[in-house]
């Protein structure tokens, strides 16, 4: 295989930077975020078995990707992308409170110049993750974006809790939603942490469902680490068979994990994130569709 996080395991991460190169993303402990990109058997099978996961499998190939849908009519589970987002265990970080796992840590050179390897075995805790689903009926798929609860206040709110993951109160200078200057190394033993804040406030909907599900999980699962975990909202496609927008018109019109998209929050067409419509544009190696995700474009 030579597409670079594609694997039924997130036993590797060697990406320290968001979307774009925006910037990385840096802890309370002064450390880089990291960053893994997961499919399931469905999405995987797909790739394997078009041979897509090569340049010149993708050049034989020479068509648009078109990844298996999950159907009620034939109960057929489709295809199914989880992007995570991770922080080592330690310092400021109970690991009682994240879902954790041990991970290889890797500093990749092909990221930034001035990266030297380096490879070690860390435990890390997950922080944010997006589930992206392709259904019959949204072919544009469903994205779903979850955080941990602890993660930031929300800008134009006071804070309500004594300390965030990706925020430091006591911090008044800290510039917000800003990525650390140039250069850009993970290997660099202590850099400022990035001041985050959520630019789109969870919906009073949005809080009303995970408190029923949190809930209904802290009866059947009293120290369950998933109540530490919040769904920050949910983008779908309200039309899509639209003739005239191939995203499908979505709602929300924008979405944002501040964990995964921490500089590109906000509400401005073409410019903040919106998982529908940037990944309307990922294409193969050939310049084929590849039907919403970048990962194909990671083909050697």
């Amino acid at each position: 295989m030579r597409l670079t996080q594609v694997g039924k395991t997130a036993n590797v991460l060697d990406e320290s930077g968001e979307p774009f190169k925006t910037g990385p993303l840096i802890d309370q402990n002064g450390q880089y975020a990291r960053f893994a990109i997961m499919t399931n058997e469905s999405m995987f099978n797909y790739i394997l078995t078009n041979k897509i996961y090569s340049k010149e499998g993708q050049k034989v190939f020479n068509a648009d990707a078109n990844f298996p849908a999950s159907s009620t009519t034939t109960q057929q589970l489709g295809s199914i992308m989880i992007k995570t987002a991770w922080v080592k265990m330690g310092g400021k970080y109970d690991p009682a409170k994240f879902y954790t796992t041990y991970a290889l840590v890797y500093n990749n050179p092909a990221e930034e110049p001035g990266v030297k390897p380096s490879c070690v075995l860390t435990q890390v805790g997950l922080v944010g993750f997006h589930i992206a689903h392709k259904t019959a009926s949204e072919p544009q798929w469903v994205w779903s974006t979850f955080e941990h609860v602890d993660n930031v206040p929300t800008l134009g709110q006071k804070p309500a809790l004594p300390a965030y993951n990706f925020f430091d109160a006591n911090c008044k200078a800290c510039k917000v939603n800003e990525p650390p200057p140039r250069p850009w190394n993970p290997g660099t033993p202590y850099t400022k942490p990035t001041q985050v804040e959520r630019v789109i406030a969870i919906t009073p909907e949005a809080q009303q469902l995970n408190a029923s599900y949190h809930q209904a999980l802290a009866a059947a699962v009293p120290d369950s680490v998933w109540l530490n975990y919040q769904l920050v909202s949910t983008q779908w496609p309200t039309n899509a068979q639209s003739k005239v927008d191939p995203t499908g018109v979505p709602a929300p019109s924008f979405l944002a994990n501040t964990t995964l998209e921490t500089y590109i929050q906000g509400h401005v067409k073409q410019t903040s994130s919106s998982c529908m419509a940037c990944h309307n544009n990922a294409t193969t190696t050939t310049g084929n569709f590849s039907d919403f995700t970048y990962l194909l474009q990671r083909a050697q």
